[in-house]
């Protein structure tokens, strides 16, 4: 199944369907232009529901409610819902047009480039994000009581940068308000968006608030510092483990270039506890300001680094997958109960992958598809979409079948701040607990566990998928070799010489002491 159709002139209703930019199991989405009197014309993106969820009452309840909330939302950082309609028993929503990439893409251009993204790119996109976190939660209605909106799926996928600089998060479509006269919307017992980017209090009760928000958002920002996974394992389940355990070294550790204040936000908004998070967004958003304003990042530098990386915004833009690495959501069937209103869930049968779709639900733009022309980008899911390339020199291609260059080995011990050595090398890679990037590759490759007092321990891993190990290392007991030093009394001394073999010297020859004459012999 394409993700892009050809270019037509479809009537829907007063819009135009130009493009479509992506089908999933629950929506399509396309680009769409609204024509007016005196020549006015403004493209717009229009996600259509599938046809047989319109004649499903409990879906389109859940879609329509959810759709209310995100209509009210009207900040210049959360992509704009226009309208909420239907044409012909068929639902649909208008939304803003968005020119520029999603963050995803941003961080697999620098992987496929070798190089990392700089620290104030990460603190700049998080303080815009943090910024709409920060309205949304606080939201009131038309009666002033307050409707705690909780976008429940931070991920790089879902934030857009556009090529003038602005970051627009996307995707409010699966929303949760949290506030009392909403029944419909609090109901809980499914999990909705992503697993590597969730808190591990969602993961374990599926219970959702503003701290849920705010520890994606670091997991965001951890990604956006080190240009590398942080909770993404080979398996659902391995995921899950690490989510759960929400062990995380400084992104500085990864990326020497991020400064120490970073490093603080950054763990501080992923502690394992929600209390010991950041309170509100609005804090951890005024945190992110002094260090982007030190680093002097802003929305000029996040349009000149989108031209470094991909060139002039071109005219139209090319479909794009973002990173291979990027998982399923969690629910992906359109069931009432479990999926996400208005959210574009993957089918696992049939050709090609929706997950290029379910980066376009807001911006919808065809730019959000888009990679430079020196990358084409695979999405190894249940299926594989296509990639178009574009037009910067030394292009790079990625087979589809390719598997990634690199994986991701997380490694524990007990205790931690064990130093980490890969095959002979002699220098530590890091500290666990350590996220350690290593070639993909299917021969074994040892690592070393030391640290001062413990038993060294040793494992091979095959790097050929992500994986976790977590090795406990033992206390060496007082005198094994690798303990601490023990003080030992110093050796007796020597008995004095035989006097058969002493020869004394002459009395002509005395020894001075403190101005007297010595005789040693005396």
């Amino acid at each position: 199944m394409a993700v892009k159709s050809k270019p037509g002139n479809l009537p829907f209703g007063k819009y135009q369907l130009i493009e479509r930019l992506g089908r999933g199991g629950m929506a399509e989405v396309w680009k769409a232009r609204i024509a007016g009197p005196g020549g006015f014309s403004k493209t717009l993106i229009v996600k259509r529901i599938l046809p047989h969820l319109c004649e499903h009452p409990g879906f389109v309840e859940m879609f329509v409610a959810e759709a209310r909330h995100s209509a009210r939302l009207d900040h210049p950082a959360i992509v704009q819902v226009f309208e909420l309609g239907d044409v012909d028993g068929e639902y649909f929503l208008a939304m803003e047009y968005v020119r520029g990439r999603d963050l995803a893409s941003v961080l697999t251009a620098h992987t496929l480039s070798g190089t990392r993204p700089p620290p104030g790119l990460g603190a700049a996109v998080a303080r815009e994000v943090a910024r709409a976190l920060a309205y949304a939660h606080t939201l009131r209605d038309d009666d002033g009581r307050e409707l705690r909106l909780i976008h429940r799926d931070i991920s790089p996928s879902n934030i857009m940068l556009s090529f003038d600089g602005a970051v627009k998060l996307l995707d409010f479509g699966i929303a949760k308000a949290l506030g009392p006269t909403d029944e419909a919307a609090t109901q809980t017992g499914s999990l909705k968006g992503k697993l590597a980017y969730m808190a591990p209090e969602q993961v374990q009760s599926g219970e959702v608030d503003e701290q849920t928000d705010l520890f994606s958002l670091g997991v965001v920002l951890y990604e956006a510092l080190t240009g590398t996974r942080l909770f993404k394992g080979s398996t659902d389940a391995q995921t899950i483990d690490l989510v759960r355990e929400a062990r995380v070294s400084a992104p500085s550790l990864v990326n020497p270039e991020v400064p120490p204040e970073l490093d603080r936000i950054c763990l501080k908004v992923l502690a394992q506890k929600p209390e010991e998070r950041y309170e509100r967004a609005a804090d951890l958003e005024r945190e992110l300001g002094e260090v982007t304003h030190e680093l002097r990042w802003g929305n000029e530098r996040i349009a000149a680094h989108l031209r470094t990386l991909f060139g002039a915004a071109p005219a139209e833009s090319v479909g794009m997958p973002p990173r291979a690495a990027l998982e399923e959501p969690v629910n992906p069937t359109p069931s009432a109960s479990a999926a996400s209103a208005g959210e574009l869930v993957p089918s696992r049968s049939g050709g090609g992958s929706a997950r290029g779709s379910r980066r376009l639900l807001y911006a919808g733009s065809a730019a959000a598809l888009a990679i430079a022309a020196s990358l084409l980008v695979y999405l190894k899911v249940a299926r594989h979409e296509s990639a178009a390339p574009a037009t910067t020199p030394a292009p790079v291609a990625v087979a589809h079948d390719e598997a990634p260059p690199t994986v991701w080995i997380q490694v524990g011990s007990k205790p931690s701040a064990a130093e980490v050595f890969v095959g002979a090398e002699t220098s530590p890679r890091g500290r666990t607990p350590l996220k350690l990037s290593l070639p993909r590759d299917d021969q074994p490759v040892q690592l070393t566990l030391r640290a001062a007092g413990r038993a060294s321990a040793t494992v091979e891993v095959t790097p050929s998928a992500n994986s976790s190990v977590d090795l406990p290392l033992p206390a060496l007991p007082p005198n094994a070799a690798g303990a601490r030093a023990v003080k030992h009394p110093p050796p007796p001394r020597p008995p004095p010489p035989h006097p058969a073999i002493v020869k004394p010297k002459p009395k002509s020859a005395p020894d001075l002491v403190g101005g007297q004459t010595v005789d040693p012999f005396r």
